[in-house]
């Protein structure tokens, strides 16, 4: 057995992470981060919110996700706009 972990859940804005600098362990984000703005900003947030050495894990669309979505939308823009 060793120490007793304390875990803090905190909902922010990937953009405008409220976390005070060299404050945390771990940063999670799920599928957030492809809706940001600012994507290198955002990381740079969260690698400024870990300890050295902390942990960022990140779950992203990749490249070519998603890909029929995004040629029916293409196509449906070009059906009502021309």
């Amino acid at each position: 057995a060793g120490q007793p972990v304390t875990m803090h859940y905190v909902l922010a804005d990937e953009e405008e992470l409220t976390i005070k600098a060299e404050s945390v362990d771990v940063v999670i984000s799920v599928l957030g981060l492809h809706w940001a703005n600012d994507l290198p900003g955002a990381m740079s947030q969260a690698r400024r919110a870990l300890v050295p050495d902390g942990l960022f894990l990140s779950a992203i669309f990749g490249g070519e996700t998603l890909r029929e979505l995004r040629i029916a939308c293409a196509v449906a823009e070009l059906e009502r706009e021309g």
